[in-house]
């Protein structure tokens, strides 16, 4: 079932950078962010909130047919922002071994496929609450849970925010019952959504600590030229990763030369600014820079690229790491720069 909506409200909503997955209830409450690691780690913050949505829905939830709640939807969708919204009720059937429970407010978990994130942590559920709903659910009723599932685009993963029925879901899982629920999941091009929430880690940052911080920056780097507030606060959490890491990494250093590239000054600028971060590190401390691939032949049509590093450690195998990576000398970045 497709449902438009217009002159949406904009109270219940899921942005995404490129990224981050955050879930916003007038404010952001919930986010999910993969490292990327080769064990598909995921991270999970919530803030928690008070559950007041899908009020309106709440007996149709517990007894209502499938036609009566699907009528009553838009109503409820209009709590969104404007756009086009898919919107299911799930039955499944038999029990999914691979769906993950993320019930904490700060989470790491791995990608088991399917993934249900609590948006109030488990703990400060009601027990008398889910106690009732257990007792629905052994004498045969299926109240619904409703999720929001969100995909992120090029980097496939989809993960379902619930957006009511967090007793019911702990009562589902108790009984050892797959949760009958309503998907909501909404159309959007990612290449769009993430441009347009480029600035949106600035609005969920009181929800990350120091190493959350540190892995956004390192596996998701964004340019920020302007002189205002978010810039600055980015690019001092970039500089801080630049400083004390060991590795400078492949995707970060392609990142670099598509920026010196393109020759802009304003993000010249912001590049040399970045480069300074990392010689400022190497004194202290020797860094792993990458600088190109090397293929390793697995096969008649099958070859591996390993990136490969120069190690800096002062200013002179700096300079020579930079002729490596972006095949110009530093005398001549710094002339680019300055021109």
């Amino acid at each position: 079932m497709i449902i438009k909506v217009e002159e949406g409200k904009g109270i219940i909503d899921v942005l995404h950078d490129g990224l981050v997955a955050c879930l916003k209830i007038r404010k952001p409450i919930a986010i999910c962010y993969s490292a990327f690691s080769p064990t598909c780690e995921y991270y999970y913050k919530a803030a928690g909130f008070d559950p007041y949505m899908a009020q309106q829905l709440d007996q149709l939830l517990i007894d209502g047919d499938d036609e009566s709640i699907l009528d009553t939807i838009p109503d409820f969708l209009r709590l969104f922002r404007t756009g086009e919204y898919a919107v299911e009720i799930v039955r499944p059937e038999g029990v999914n071994r691979d769906r993950h429970y993320a019930t904490k407010a700060n989470d790491l978990y791995y990608d088991f496929g399917d993934v249900w994130l609590y948006t109030q942590p488990e703990e400060t559920l009601n027990p008398e609450r889910i106690q009732y709903y257990e007792t629905m659910i052994k004498n045969g009723g299926r109240p619904k849970v409703i999720v929001y599932s969100s995909s992120m685009g090029s980097y496939y993963w989809q993960h379902n925010f619930i957006i009511d029925g967090h007793h019911k879901t702990t009562a589902y899982r108790n009984c050892g019952i797959e949760p009958v629920y309503v998907r909501i999941s909404m159309n959007f091009k990612a290449e769009e959504e993430f441009a347009a929430h480029k600035t949106l880690f600035l609005s969920y940052d009181f929800l990350l600590d120091d190493n959350d911080r540190k892995l956004i920056t390192t596996h998701f780097p964004m340019v920020h030229c302007s002189d205002d507030l978010i810039s600055a606060h980015y690019n001092h959490l970039m500089d801080d990763m630049l400083r004390t890491t060991t590795n400078v990494m492949a995707h970060y250093v392609e990142f670099f030369r598509k920026i010196y590239q393109q020759q802009a000054p304003s993000e010249l600028r912001w590049l040399m600014a970045r480069l300074r971060a990392i010689l400022e590190g190497a004194i202290d401390r020797p860094v792993e820079c990458f600088y190109t691939y090397r293929e390793d032949p697995q096969g008649p049509n099958w070859r591996v690229r390993w990136p490969v590093a120069y190690v800096v450690s002062d200013n002179a195998t700096f300079c020579e790491w930079i002729q490596l990576a972006f095949n110009t000398s530093w005398e001549e970045m710094n002339k680019a720069v300055n021109y």
